[in-house]
């Protein structure tokens, strides 16, 4: 065979090749399923899980809230904060500000794409010295 159409036929199954794997690695991008939340929790400052029930002395009027979502790699890691006492506010960063609420507020946490959630409620309670947790 003439070495120009051996040429011609490596050159046409060179880029016949590129092109049908861009294709299928286009079709396998399309096909991803995002990772969606399965579980979400508060921690506190060392990275512990939180109970449901917090003590926090009622002369804290901030506390910034700490979270994790599972997986790590969830897709859509966005949150939103919900408060049983509409004096309560969270900022979209966690930071919760009491405003001289002396109840126990509950602060519950969703996840935006799977709807999984968590609360978490302060209990505002103080003893005499100023302990946090009566318990601890």
């Amino acid at each position: 065979m003439n070495k120009k159409i051996i040429a011609f036929i490596v050159v046409f199954f060179s880029l016949f090749s590129v092109l049908a794997i861009a294709i299928a690695g286009i079709q396998a991008e399309q096909n991803i399923v995002p990772v969606q939340v399965k579980e979400i929790y508060f921690i506190d400052e060392e990275g512990y899980r939180l109970s449901a029930d917090y003590y926090l002395d009622p002369k804290i009027d901030t506390y910034q809230l700490r979270w994790v979502i599972k997986p790590e790699n969830a897709e859509n890691q966005e949150v939103l904060f919900l408060s049983s006492n509409d004096e309560v506010t969270i900022t979209e960063e966690g930071l919760v500000f009491f405003n001289g609420v002396k109840d126990n507020p509950t602060i519950t946490i969703i996840s935006k794409d799977s709807a999984k959630s968590a609360k978490i409620t302060f209990i505002r309670y103080s003893i005499g010295g100023g302990d946090i947790n009566p318990w601890g």
